[in-house]
């Protein structure tokens, strides 16, 4: 998924990513490429960047759980082996685009952004809104063989939001809602040729409060 914004004399790609498909990986590359961007802003804060590169995935320790809470243990559980499956059939590691977004930013001389929030900091608002009931309900839906889907277009995209807004809308507004806000509002500070590299299912809200707000500021000026 690819979509294009202008904003004033800043020009916004944004292009929406699955984190285990190939060509997710291959556009990203070649968006860069062609583009020759400015910067590159990642939908990662630096944590994730580090255990991305270094392809760890550590399993959080007893103690961790229960710091975290054991329901959002559970859950994240369930959501990283889920993802690993998915990644296992189609032989990308998850994360695989961000990686190959770095190394080609590199490449043309763009300055790489991370513009999403702490990974600590969206867990801790997860703990404090989700319920015991919510997460049962994730985890049985993406336990259900029929959910597995191995195509990415925008369609199915919008379904896998809208199921997620139905079975949890706290959920949605923490994971989906509060980062597009944060990651648009973080874009909006950079200018020039902009590369967004996101999860396909941030592409239609980050592009919504960017036009709001660009339109905003620009009301404000008059």
């Amino acid at each position: 998924m690819r979509e294009e914004i202008q904003l004033g004399q800043d020009r916004v790609i944004l292009i929406g990513t699955g984190h285990v498909f190939q060509e997710s990986v291959d556009l990203v590359r070649k968006t860069i490429t062609e583009i020759h961007p400015d910067y590159v802003a990642l939908e990662l804060d630096p944590e994730r960047l580090r255990a991305l590169e270094l392809k760890t995935v550590e399993k959080p320790r007893v103690r961790d759980m229960f710091r975290m809470g054991i329901r959002i243990a559970v859950l994240g559980s369930v959501l990283s082996y889920f993802q690993s499956k998915v990644g296992e059939e189609t032989g990308v590691f998850p994360g695989a685009e961000m990686v190959e977004a770095v190394k080609a930013a590199q490449e043309v001389g763009a300055h790489v952004e991370l513009i999403d929030r702490s990974v600590v900091t969206t867990l801790n608002r997860l703990v404090s809104e989700i319920s015991l009931l919510d997460i049962v309900k994730i985890i049985f839906y993406l336990l259900m063989p029929s959910k597995v889907e191995l195509e990415l277009d925008e369609d199915t995209v919008d379904d896998l939001t809208g199921e997620l807004y139905r079975l949890s809308p706290s959920t949605y507004r923490v994971l989906i809602e509060e980062r597009d806000r944060i990651m648009a509002d973080n874009i909006l500070r950079l200018s020039g040729t902009i590369v967004v590299v996101t999860g396909a299912g941030h592409v239609t809200g980050i592009r919504k409060y960017l036009m709001e707000k660009y339109k905003s500021d620009e009301k404000e000026e008059f």
